[in-house]
């Protein structure tokens, strides 16, 4: 009878679970999650771009610090500012052949701060890898925070697990 029970218990597969990632703080005090330390990608006048990679589960999350291109901080234009924003990323996007899906945002101008949260799924399958974005802009920066994989259920899962510690 106890090799009926060895026969079960070995059957199942082990689950390996993923690393926790680390927070970190960069650019102005944008703080983020990665499961080791960023390494510097890009670092110019315009754009500050990171990476760091999580190799058992082959996720990648990469960093973005670049100006926004408005004349004022986002804090002092209006609520239609919020509608421009949306469709901005989600054109961004398109233009390089992704779908989003799943998009929420919220404007706040008191707090000089506009945030989306958004997956975006390559439009042919099997050519590019799915994505998360958390973007935030705060004054007259864009910060983004990008979870990528080939697996769509671990990209989810990671950008759910982590998006809300990105801030």
């Amino acid at each position: 009878m106890d090799h009926i029970y060895q026969n079960v218990l070995f059957s199942f597969p082990i689950l390996v679970y993923a690393q926790e990632y680390n927070s970190y703080t960069m650019f102005n005090n944008f703080s983020i999650v990665a499961p080791d330390t960023p390494t510097a990608l890009i670092n110019d006048e315009t754009t500050t771009l990171y990476s760091s990679k999580e190799e058992a589960k082959d996720i990648a999350v990469l960093i973005q610090s670049r100006p926004v291109g408005l004349d004022f901080d986002i804090g002092e234009y209006n609520l239609s500012i919020k509608k421009i924003m949306d469709e901005a990323i989600i054109k961004g996007e398109d233009i390089q052949d992704y779908q989003v899906t799943h998009f929420s945002s919220t404007f706040n101008r008191k707090n000089n701060i506009y945030i989306a949260a958004y997956f975006a799924d390559p439009k042919k399958v099997g050519e590019g890898a799915y994505m998360a974005k958390k973007v935030i802009i705060k004054g007259k920066n864009r910060y983004s925070w990008v979870v990528i994989s080939y697996n769509k259920n671990d990209t989810v899962i990671t950008f759910n697990k982590y998006k809300d510690r990105v801030k």
